[in-house]
């Protein structure tokens, strides 16, 4: 989702309560902080040789004690607002930061909402070979020869 879409969705209904879904149909608890509210630009070369750029808003979301705490609609598009000279962009993916088990970014994918309540859903992140065509990743048979024998645990 870009972040003009999800001004949009803030918008439309200003009251209503936030909710970020994963697939599996878990939630982030209902009592999170939206703490950073960032552009994040990666500088990077894939393994072909392709020199790439790519910049995302990033929301990093934390878990206070505080077990009465809701984020509204309304704040959270306040919040984006006081974002846009860092920000600097609308049409940047958003990404949503989140400390499970483990800090992992997801994609902000989709949203269905009500005036009571926007439910966000949240989709992993997945690694991808970009220059699958490019970057002469030698086949492991190639690269083992002959030595690689069955249960040698090289295979």
């Amino acid at each position: 989702m870009k972040l003009i879409e999800l001004q949009n969705i803030l918008n439309e209904a200003p009251s209503a309560r936030i909710e970020f879904h994963f697939e599996d149909g878990t939630k982030i608890p209902e009592q999170f902080h939206l703490t950073e509210v960032g552009r994040v630009q990666k500088d990077f070369i894939d393994c072909g040789g392709t020199v790439r750029s790519m910049t995302t808003c990033l929301l990093q979301t934390w878990i206070g004690q505080d077990a009465d705490h809701r984020l509204i609609s309304s704040r959270f598009a306040n919040i984006l607002t006081l974002a846009a000279p860092v920000l600097r962009a609308t049409d940047l993916e958003v990404e949503v930061e989140y400390e499970g088990q483990l800090t992992s970014q997801y994609l902000l994918h989709s949203a269905q909402s009500n005036a009571e309540r926007i439910c966000f859903l949240l989709k992993p992140k997945h690694t991808d070979c970009l220059a699958k065509e490019l970057c002469g990743t030698p086949s492991l048979k190639n690269v083992l020869g002959d030595s690689c024998t069955p249960n040698s645990g090289c295979c």
